[in-house]
């Protein structure tokens, strides 16, 4: 069964890819079809949990604060944490410059003010999903999982507070 969901895996992101070849991005700006990125992405996502489960960012980071503790050499997981960071920042770049959408900005208050607390709101939620988002996305919910689902439920309707108490928060500042 594991051979099998490889397989179909494989063969979902390669059809998908020249399907996405045919009708994606031309080259003169056009985006890809959102219905076939997201199959790609599926379809990669369910590859790489298959071959390798734990291949997400949150498992990468886990390893290198656990290797600290652990008994690794406290040099050789600072190096193994920072290339992780890294390498999640080039990944960030690359593709950024590869959608031709990449350019340096000047730091601004408001944007930059707006960010952080959004990366708050979403630190403080991924600490309450166990396994980060992407296990609670592609697993969890997928199979059925009770403390899945309740983690899902919870996360979305967290989201959803904090997003109406910022509507709130804009409209109070605005009279």
């Amino acid at each position: 069964a594991p051979l099998a969901l490889v397989g179909v895996s494989a063969l979902v992101v390669l059809l998908s890819w020249i399907a996405l070849g045919r009708s994606g991005d031309t080259g003169d700006g056009q985006r890809w079809p959102l219905r076939r990125a997201m199959v790609v992405l599926g379809g990669a996502g369910a590859l790489l949990f298959a071959l390798t489960p734990g291949w997400t960012y949150a498992d990468a980071v886990a390893r290198g604060t656990t290797a600290l503790v652990g008994g690794m050499p406290a040099q050789m997981a600072l190096a193994t944490a920072a290339a992780t960071g890294l390498a999640t920042l080039a990944g960030a770049v690359a593709a950024g410059i590869a959608s031709r959408r990449f350019h340096v900005q000047p730091l601004r208050a408001g944007p930059t003010l707006r960010s952080l607390s959004g990366g708050a709101l979403m630190a403080a939620g991924a600490g309450l999903v166990p396994g980060g988002n992407d296990t609670l996305l592609l697993w969890a919910v997928p199979g059925g999982s009770v403390s899945g689902l309740v983690a899902y439920v919870t996360m979305s309707g967290l989201i959803f507070a904090a997003l109406f108490a910022m509507r709130l928060l804009r409209r109070g500042a605005a009279k």
